[in-house]
Formats: structure tokens, sequence, C-alpha cells
């Protein structure tokens, strides 16, 4: 296994599947010093997330609420090429 290969592997945990698969399909193309690069980062969350859970009692409609949006965001992500960085409570990262 070649020295960036191992890296990679290491490193894959921290780093959305969806860009560990592109990188082991063309190892070349990684550059371990970093890549300067323009990117978007959008930070998504549920408006009156706090309040709405305080008044709904019923935490099973509270994950059905929360994984509709997920859901939905995730078809957006996908379908305009960006990768999810991480899931907090209600809030979405994602770069583009």
């Amino acid at each position: 296994m070649r020295e960036a290969e191992r890296y990679i592997r290491a490193f894959s945990r921290y780093l959305p599947s969806r860009i560990t698969e592109k990188i082991l399909q063309d190892p070349d193309r990684i550059h371990l010093e970093g890549e300067k690069r323009f990117v978007t980062v959008l930070f998504g969350d549920l408006s009156g997330f706090t309040s709405l859970t305080e008044k709904l009692e019923d935490p099973e409609k509270i994950v059905e609420i929360v994984n509709r949006y997920f859901m939905r965001m995730l078809e957006i992500v996908e379908k305009y090429g960006g990768d999810v960085d991480k899931f907090l409570g209600d809030a979405i990262m994602v770069i583009f």
C-alpha cells in the first residue's frame, strides 16, 4: 500500500465517505500538503426548533420532523454536488 493510501485510510473516519471514495479511486490527485480552494460552507438548521421541542411532547414526532428535514437537505446536497461535513442536533454543515 502506498504512503498516500495509508494516510487516506487513516483519516477516512474524519472525511465524508464520498470524499474518501473519490480519493481512493485516484490517489495521485490527493495533495498531502493541502490545497487552497474557494468553497461555500452551508450551515442549516430548523428555525424555532428549540421552541418546537418544548411544545411537542412526543419525541417520536420530533425525530420524524428532523429526519424529514435531513432527508430533504440530503437530496439538495447531492443534487448540487455538496458534501455533508456533519450533523449536530437539528443542524447540518455542508461544503460545496
